[in-house]
């Protein structure tokens, strides 16, 4: 296996990688996160609501941004 071989394997495993983790966050927040929303009081839903919109940027957004760079990569090597 050459070097250009190598690293376009693992930069679509990676791809794969962040693809599955970035769908399965969406589903669980579509399916759980929404769901939860029902339980809390309506005084409480403003608070409950900026706790869990803060999550979702470190833990949603930024992999799904860097699910874009092997795309890049792929486009600008030629691999």
């Amino acid at each position: 296996m050459t070097k250009k071989n190598k690293i376009s394997a693992i930069v679509f495993s990676v791809y794969i990688l962040l693809t599955f983790y970035v769908f399965g966050g969406g589903i669980v927040n579509s399916l759980v996160g929404y769901r939860t929303w029902r339980a809390v009081g309506e005084n409480e839903f403003p608070e409950f609501h900026q706790i869990d919109s803060a999550l979702i940027i470190p833990l949603f957004v930024i992999f799904f941004s860097y699910r874009s760079s092997p795309r890049y990569y792929y486009f600008g090597f030629g691999l």
